[in-house]
C-alpha cells in the first residue's frame, strides 16, 4: 500500500506509531529507516479552500465554531469490567459498547456571548440570562407613587415566574440604562414619574433601538407572553 506523509513527520525521531492491531504500538519508529518505500512528504494536515471534498468532489468551505460538548466512544473497556451484557438475536450474551457525552456549562456561556453581543454589551438569550427583566426605578424621591407601583409590578412579574433585577440606585437614567445593556438583560421596564402620570411603564427589548409604552396593569402579562415564545428564549441563530 502506498504511504504518504505530512511534512511534520519528516523530523520524527524514535517515535511511537500504531501497529495495525488494537492496543498494540511500535516505539523507536524512524520514518526514513522503517518506511523506505514512502511516496514522499506533502502538506496533508492542513486543508485549503482549493482542496476538493475527497468523497463528493465539492469545494471545501471553512466556518468558525466553538466546542461546547463532547461525545466519546468508550468501547467495551468499562462494560467488560462491569460485566454489562445483553442478549443478541441468537440469545448469546454480548458485551455492551459504551459511550458518553458531556456539555461544558462555561463553554455554553462563552458561546452565547460570542454569538450574542453588540457595541453596548451582552445579548443574552432569555433561557440562560441572569435575569429575564430589569425594572429600572426613576424619580422615587420625587413621587410617592413610584415605590408602591414598583413593588406591585415586581411582585406580579415574579408571581408569573419572571426573574427580575430591580435597579433602584441613585443615579441618572442614562447610567442605569447603560449598565443594564452591558449586563445584557433581555427586557427592560422603566417606572418613573412621567410614565405613572399616564398609568404606564416604558418597555424596551435589549438590542432594539426603540422603546414603547405599556399599560402598567398589562405589563406582566405581556412580558410573560413574550418570554413563552421560542424566539425570545433562543434568539441566536444556530449554524
Amino acid at each position: 500500500m502506498p504511504v504518504y506523509a505530512d511534512f511534520s513527520a519528516k523530523a520524527v525521531l524514535n517515535g511511537v506509531t500504531g501497529a495495525n492491531k488494537d492496543s498494540l504500538h511500535v516505539d523507536g519508529f524512524n520514518i526514513g529507516r522503517d518506511l523506505p518505500a514512502i511516496k514522499g512528504f506533502f502538506d496533508l494536515r492542513s486543508a485549503t479552500p482549493a482542496d476538493p471534498c475527497p468523497r463528493c468532489g465539492a469545494q471545501t468551505e471553512f466556518f468558525k465554531g466553538i466546542e461546547v460538548g463532547h461525545t466519546f466512544k468508550l468501547g467495551t473497556k468499562y462494560s467488560s469490567a462491569m460485566k454489562a451484557e445483553y442478549l443478541d438475536k441468537g440469545q448469546k450474551p454480548q458485551t455492551m459498547v459504551m459511550g458518553c457525552y458531556g456539555i461544558g456549562v462555561s463553554r455554553v456561556v462563552a458561546a452565547a456571548i460570542e454569538q450574542g453581543h453588540d457595541k453596548d454589551g451582552i445579548l443574552w438569550p432569555a433561557a440562560i440570562a441572569p435575569f429575564h427583566c430589569a425594572v429600572v426605578v426613576l424619580d422615587e424621591a420625587d413621587d410617592a407613587r413610584v415605590r408602591p407601583a414598583v413593588d406591585a409590578l415586581v411582585n406580579t412579574l415574579e408571581a408569573r415566574g419572571i426573574e427580575v433585577l430591580e435597579d433602584d440606585r441613585d443615579g441618572k437614567p442614562g447610567v442605569k440604562f447603560k449598565d443594564i445593556d452591558l449586563i445584557g438583560i433581555p427586557y427592560r421596564l422603566v417606572v418613573s414619574k412621567r410614565t405613572l402620570e399616564a398609568g404606564e411603564v416604558e418597555y424596551k427589548k435589549r438590542g432594539e433601538a426603540a422603546a414603547e409604552r405599556w399599560m402598567l396593569g398589562e405589563a406582566a402579562a405581556r412580558l410573560s407572553a413574550l418570554l413563552s415564545g421560542p424566539a425570545a428564549m433562543f434568539p441566536i441563530r444556530a449554524h
